[in-house]
């Protein structure tokens, strides 16, 4: 009977779990991410003017491929004075990790709430866009190791892997979650009727026991 009853228990837990074993990765994912780019931000800001140049390879064969990148790359965002501008380069990565960390806090707001069942449709549909983000950075990165050294080669490889990452747990988030509401849906419509049955009760009592004309609200029950 014990076994049977852990068997069952492990049946309808085994979700949640999943879940919040995926959940728990991609929020991992997400403070590496955030490690690997204050770390490059903080290295673009301490090495002006070249900025991010500095942490790219100068000796051959690598001399040319590395000028012809900064020279791409610091087109677009080179101030009036000549310095690298790092807020400029980095603001799209700092946007799209701020979606990643809003996306997560609404899913938890979502858990902790369970009415993840209601929202699941909206929810996988904004991690899906991050998700595919995620992707693309993680590539146009990798890209570069070829031809970066030193803290900019360590930070970004921590950065990119914390998008690998990101991507694996959202993605297993999505599936997980699924199977979650399918069973958080039946659990919370049975807490409501064991609510609305308690109330019932406590209303029929108040009313038998109340004088004509007085009226009863929720406000009555402690």
């Amino acid at each position: 009977m014990m076994q049977l009853n852990l068997k069952h228990r492990l049946k309808h837990e085994f979700p949640q779990l999943a879940f919040a074993a995926c959940f728990l990765v991609s929020t991992c994912a997400t403070i590496t991410i955030c490690g690997g780019l204050a770390a490059l931000t903080d290295f673009c800001l301490d090495n002006q003017p070249l900025g991010l140049g500095k942490g790219f390879k100068l000796e051959p064969p690598y001399t040319q491929f590395s000028a012809e990148v900064m020279r791409i790359q610091r087109a677009p965002v080179s101030t009036t004075s000549g310095n690298f501008d790092c807020g400029r380069f980095f603001r799209y990565d700092w946007t799209l990790w701020s979606l990643q960390v809003v996306w997560l806090c609404i899913v938890g707001a979502a858990w902790y709430r369970h009415t993840i069942h209601k929202y699941k449709s909206a929810l996988w549909s904004l991690g899906a866009a991050v998700t595919a983000w995620h992707i693309y950075k993680a590539d146009f990165i990798m890209s570069y190791e070829y031809w970066t050294m030193g803290t900019v080669h360590l930070a970004g490889i921590f950065t990119a892997g914390g998008l690998i990452f990101a991507c694996i747990g959202n993605f297993l988030m999505f599936f997980a979650g699924d199977a979650y509401a399918l069973v958080e849906r039946p659990r919370v419509a049975t807490i409501t009727t064991v609510h609305n049955n308690k109330l019932d009760r406590v209303e029929e009592a108040y009313v038998n026991d109340t004088p004509k004309g007085a009226s009863f609200t929720t406000a009555n029950v402690v």
